[in-house]
């Protein structure tokens, strides 16, 4: 790093005005040197800065990117501000759904870690595209799935079924299979609300197609 002090630029000015034939002045790299303005640091891409915090201004070569070394690189007065965008998900998915870009910074160890980035997460019932794949919700069918019946986490009973959209009553659908199928706690012909008038309770007891069980008023089958 090659800077001087602006009262140096004018001995070497001096000098030339006295009939010198050339003023060269030669720093040395590892010595900064402090400055007003850019001007003082001698032209060669030098330019003027200060150290973080508003400290002292000094000379400095500007390299082409900020690395992580502790040292300000790019000479803007900060070090190791990277300033670069970073994004560690699947090709093709940045800025789609919630995706989306973070920020470089450089740890303690001197390496570069990704913060602020969002990558693909699981898709859930919400109306945002969770899994960055351009589109919302496509794991669920609204028109059938009784826990998001018509709109997400639209649950329905456990006595309903979702049917196009909306919560319907479950009802028997055999009222002599032997079985509770709309899980209210009754059986067939028990279930006097979807099985009135059957009389049967039950699948065949033997080979005799007339051999079912028999329904009774009270519901008991017999």
């Amino acid at each position: 790093m090659k800077t001087f002090e602006s009262r140096l630029r004018v001995w070497c000015g001096l000098l030339l005005v006295a009939g010198a034939v050339g003023c060269t002045v030669n720093f040395p790299d590892d010595v900064p040197y402090t400055c007003t303005e850019t001007a003082d640091c001698g032209g060669d891409g030098y330019v003027c800065t200060s150290l973080p915090d508003n400290g002292p201004r000094y000379c400095c070569l500007p390299d082409p990117a900020e690395v992580c070394n502790g040292l300000d690189d790019d000479c803007d007065g900060l070090v190791d501000n990277l300033e670069t965008a970073c994004y560690t998900g699947p090709e093709g998915t940045r800025d789609v759904g919630l995706c989306h870009a973070g920020e470089s910074i450089c740890t303690r160890e001197t390496s570069i870690a990704c913060v602020g980035q969002v990558l693909p997460g699981t898709e859930i019932c919400n109306g945002l595209d969770d899994d960055c794949d351009g589109t919302a919700d496509e794991d669920f069918d609204l028109k059938t799935d009784p826990g998001h019946c018509g709109a997400c986490n639209n649950d329905c009973s456990f006595l309903q079924d979702c049917v196009n959209g909306e919560c319907v009553r479950r009802q028997e659908r055999d009222c002599a299979n032997g079985q509770d199928d709309d899980g209210d706690g009754f059986t067939d012909c028990q279930d006097r609300v979807d099985c009135p008038t059957n009389t049967q309770c039950g699948p065949l007891r033997s080979n005799d197609e007339n051999d079912y069980p028999r329904c009774q008023a009270n519901g008991v089958c017999l």
